[in-house]
């Protein structure tokens, strides 16, 4: 009795076996698009001793993500002369050319979507449509792994200069938190180095910068560099079962709710870098104020507390902080994660978690709404 009992459990076990065998092999005969594809590992930075770092300079390369899973997107970027993923801009500001800055990290960068996807192409594109007597100029100040202080500093070394009408900075509160990590994460060469400039408050409550302490470091071993890109192979990284994989990353992976969650607007705050950030913000706007321009700040708080630590739930709580501040200090807002929640297709990829063409879509929608009513 016992030995049929492990007879027939060996069958049903290895019956199961090759059905998992022949769902595999034909998923990746039906579905080829989502086998694993070859990588590259760009290191596409270059130290900034004001910034920390910035990309190379007319610099092109294929991306793929950082990771084999992310077989949704491969598209070839290309830099400009300053240093950042547009066309290149003149130093002088074109007569009767409105000049719109987007600052961020690399949801502005959007290197999972091509150029014409991206939201800066198409705010400017829906502009010229809207208002075809005249002139404006949207210019993509992206930049992966930015803290806000990073985002600030941008403008004040980089964009100020190009004398932008409006300045739209885009942040959820992981760009905040940045300003307290002085390493980049994403990028094997410099996780261990402490490159970002950082800013703190000092004992009279005003903000100190803190130069990064391995800058020095960080020069060196980019000019050792005997090349900037290496091949991943698609197994080194990588689940050997696509079946496993497509679904959890199509079925457990979805658009966050549409209904915005249950938060107390009274819950204290658990992580300390926000009176930090905050002044950064008043002290970006009293920048761009003194400069003639207008400050206004995406928030996309809400949006994406569902993809970080749970343990953090700042984003609820702050999105209405951040409001109220934005209002106290006449800068520009716009609610970015009801328009994101709103959608119906996805708004990201997810392997990476980036804005797909549709989410960069949303993003451009909320900056021309706003223009629209201001201009």
């Amino acid at each position: 009795m016992a030995q049929r009992f492990i007879n027939i459990m060996i069958v049903i076990v290895l019956g199961i076996v090759l059905g998992g065998v022949v769902a595999e092999v034909g998923f990746r005969i039906v579905f080829p698009q989502y086998v694993p594809q070859y990588i590259y590992r760009v290191l596409y930075f270059q130290p900034d001793e004001d910034i920390g770092w910035k990309m190379h300079p007319d610099f092109e390369f294929d991306w793929r993500g950082r990771n084999t899973a992310c077989v949704e997107f491969e598209t070839q970027i290309q830099t400009n002369s300053w240093g950042f993923r547009d066309i290149d801009w003149s130093a002088e500001k074109p007569d009767n050319t409105i000049r719109i800055a987007v600052i961020g990290d690399s949801f502005v960068e959007a290197l999972q979507v091509d150029v014409q996807d991206r939201a800066t192409e198409l705010l400017e594109k829906s502009l010229h449509e809207a208002y075809p007597d005249r002139e404006f100029e949207v210019m993509n100040f992206g930049v992966s792994n930015y803290s806000l202080g990073q985002m600030a500093l941008v403008y004040e070394n980089e964009v100020a200069q190009f004398e932008p009408d409006y300045v739209f900075v885009l942040s959820a509160y992981f760009q905040m938190m940045r300003n307290s990590s002085d390493s980049i994460a994403g990028a094997e060469v410099m996780q261990s180095l402490k490159i970002r400039p950082i800013y703190t408050i000092d004992d009279d409550g005003q903000l100190q910068l803190q130069e990064a302490e391995d800058y020095q470091e960080f020069v060196e071993i980019i000019e050792a560099q005997d090349s900037l890109i290496r091949r991943v192979e698609p197994g080194e990284r990588h689940s050997p079962l696509l079946t496993l994989e497509f679904l959890s990353r199509r079925i457990l992976v979805r658009n966050p709710p549409i209904h915005p969650r249950n938060v107390d607007p009274n819950e204290d705050q658990i992580f300390p870098q926000v009176d930090e950030n905050y002044l950064i913000l008043e002290q970006m706007q009293t920048d761009v104020q003194a400069n003639g321009a207008e400050l206004i700040f995406v928030d996309m708080f809400d949006y994406f507390e569902v993809f970080d630590d749970p343990a953090i739930p700042g984003s609820g709580v702050l999105a209405q902080e951040n409001q109220a501040f934005t209002a106290a200090h006449d800068i520009g807002y716009i609610d970015l994660s009801t328009q994101l929640r709103l959608g119906e297709d996805r708004m990201i990829f997810p392997c990476d978690h980036h804005f797909t063409a549709t989410g960069n879509g949303v993003f451009a929608d909320a900056m021309f709404e706003w223009l629209e009513n201001d201009l």
